[in-house]
């Protein structure tokens, strides 16, 4: 994953965990899903971005499932490139919090 920081080691750790579990629990279930953005709202300055969207889901042959989303995305520059540190999905809780850290 060339394009994740490597400047901390919890930044690859962290993704990696994520995919896994994300992966495991398709399998699972039969897990399809796809998030559809609506908007972004980026800060240049502290290199973050907040997308939010509707994330919809498939679960086997005739599940659906179709909810608001917002993933949390932030960024380092690193020799020249961006990289990305952080990639999680907030709850409601965590949306105020980035937003103050943002602000």
């Amino acid at each position: 994953m060339n394009h994740v920081s490597q400047s901390d080691a919890k930044y690859m750790r962290l993704i990696n965990e994520y995919f896994a579990a994300s992966k495991e629990k398709y399998k699972r279930f039969s897990l399809s899903t796809h998030f559809a953005v609506k908007s972004f709202e980026v800060n240049q300055k502290e290199l973050t971005v907040k997308a939010i969207g509707q994330l919809n889901s498939r679960f086997g042959e005739r599940g659906l499932q179709n909810i608001p989303a917002v993933y949390g995305l932030s960024f380092e520059w690193r020799s020249g490139k961006l990289l990305l540190k952080e990639f999680v999905k907030l709850s409601k809780e965590e949306e105020e919090l980035y937003d103050h850290e943002q602000n």
